[in-house]
């Protein structure tokens, strides 16, 4: 076993991938037949990419031929190399192995029982040997260390330590505080015009009293079409405004369901014009594990999407858009 001490930033950045691969993994797996058969794929990726990274932490040198299950299990045995681990679960791998197999060379396609089976196996592979091998537990492998905006990943990490600590609606709340910060990024420029922001900032639509004053209800000439009247530019102004806030989200390159998922699973965090912050729980909220985890999960999938915008965005294109030419 490794002895326990800090990680080379670049070996816990690998950790991290590693750890929202196999998440995502699981996602998958819960999705309806046959949309989560990738699953398989997706967990076999992630082993790999663990034993792959192990091999290197370990300093033990791994078999380019061979089967999977005996260049690993057995390339980085004790009996092996002094300096390898004996590892849990071959087994489980070995099953997972031949089913992916099966399923990408041969398009056998995976049964409900074998898409359950492989995510047990996938999780207790990962939660019984990286401890053994990088003196971690898995689930303290901190996704946000993928985040390459330094607020937002500052934000992250708080919200697992509130989390952690039992103030669950506190962690909640600032994976918002970090979602809200990389929000804010995307649609907001320093020149004329920012390129996702589809115009200014709308507030909520005005009551249907605030037209009525506005297009004068007193007026005798046309007083019987003012409801309709009224209630179409409500609407319309309360469509506009949500329509900004979904085409915003989904520019950001994240789906729109999974962040309605997002907004369902978070506590609702106003902001005041005075710097103030407020959190609002809904009633009996009692966020679970797998709640935050997927709220983080999200977080880092919109961080990485915002970087990779920019990234690709050229200064040109910036221009343009803020010039209008």
């Amino acid at each position: 076993m490794t002895t326990p001490s800090r990680l080379p930033v670049a070996t816990m950045t690998r950790l991290a991938f590693i750890r929202m691969l196999h998440q995502h993994g699981v996602d998958q797996s819960h999705l309806p037949s046959p949309l989560n058969f990738t699953c398989i794929l997706t967990f076999h990726d992630a082993i790999e990419m663990f034993l792959m990274l192990a091999g290197e932490h370990l300093g033990v040198p791994i078999a380019d031929k061979g089967g999977f299950v005996d260049r690993y299990f057995g390339g980085l045995h004790p009996s092996k190399d002094a300096n390898g681990v004996a590892l849990d679960g071959r087994n489980g791998i070995k099953r997972l192995t031949d089913l992916r197999n099966a399923f990408k060379h041969a398009n056998t396609w995976p049964g409900p029982d074998a898409i359950e089976q492989s995510r047990a196996d996938a999780s207790g592979f990962f939660e019984a040997n990286t401890p053994m091998v990088f003196g971690i537990a898995f689930d303290a492998i901190t996704m946000s260390d993928l985040v390459p905006q330094e607020k937002p990943r500052d934000l992250l990490k708080q919200a697992e330590q509130c989390f952690h600590d039992g103030e669950h609606t506190g962690g909640m709340a600032l994976l918002v505080d970090a979602f809200e910060e990389l929000y804010r990024a995307h649609i907001t420029s320093t020149g004329r015009r920012a390129p996702f922001a589809f115009g200014p900032n709308l507030p909520s639509a005005p009551r249907e009293g605030e037209f009525r004053r506005a297009i004068g209800e007193g007026s005798p000439r046309g007083a019987h079409v003012v409801p309709k009247v009224v209630r179409e530019l409500h609407d319309v102004s309360e469509t506009v405004r949500e329509l900004q806030a979904a085409m915003r989200v989904l520019t950001l390159g994240v789906e729109y369901h999974d962040y309605l998922r997002f907004q369902h699973l978070t506590p609702t965090v106003v902001y005041t014009a005075d710097g103030g912050r407020h959190v609002y729980p809904p009633e009996n909220y009692t966020p679970t594990h797998d709640d935050f985890a997927y709220g983080q999960r999200f977080v880092v999938t919109a961080a990485l999407r915002l970087a990779q915008i920019q990234t690709h965005l050229s200064d040109a294109l910036v221009r343009m858009w803020r010039t209008g030419c």
